[in-house]
């Protein structure tokens, strides 16, 4: 079986594709056309594990998002290296704010991702539905 690897840098999780393109190894099965041809054709992605990816994202967001409430709570004070040290201290005041950025893009990074996951969700499931709808009133036409 054939898995798609999606990593966020957090979390990872491997969804399994199925089609008959290529093995484990990446070899093709015997007959098979390079195109995927000989009946073959493409692969599926198995909607619920991407759902369930979708909803990690969403808690992983959540958790990024408290360590940025504490990080905007939590500051070093002028004086943590002396009085006569506080410049050194202020010099740091743009690499905190720097970092206070960056934590706030992903947890808007992991937002969007969850959101366009879940609609890519909500899509395989509305085809996967209409071909099924498709296929039930062929069978009942014949």
């Amino acid at each position: 079986m054939i898995f798609a690897q999606v990593s966020t840098g957090l979390s990872e999780v491997r969804f399994p594709l199925r089609g008959p393109a290529y093995d484990h190894c990446g070899n093709r099965p015997a007959g098979a056309r390079r195109d995927g041809g000989a009946g073959m054709s493409g692969y599926e992605i198995v909607a619920e594990q991407l759902a369930v990816h979708g909803r990690q994202l969403a808690d992983l967001s959540t958790r990024v998002q408290g360590a940025v409430d504490a990080a905007r709570t939590v500051s070093m004070p002028t004086d943590a290296y002396g009085i006569l040290c506080q410049p050194f201290r202020m010099m740091l005041d743009p690499v905190e704010s720097l970092g206070l950025t960056a934590l706030g893009g992903a947890v808007d990074a992991l937002d969007a991702s969850g959101t366009e996951i879940e609609g890519a969700v909500r899509q395989y499931r509305e085809m996967e539905d209409g071909v099924a709808q498709t296929f039930r009133d062929i069978n009942g036409a014949g």
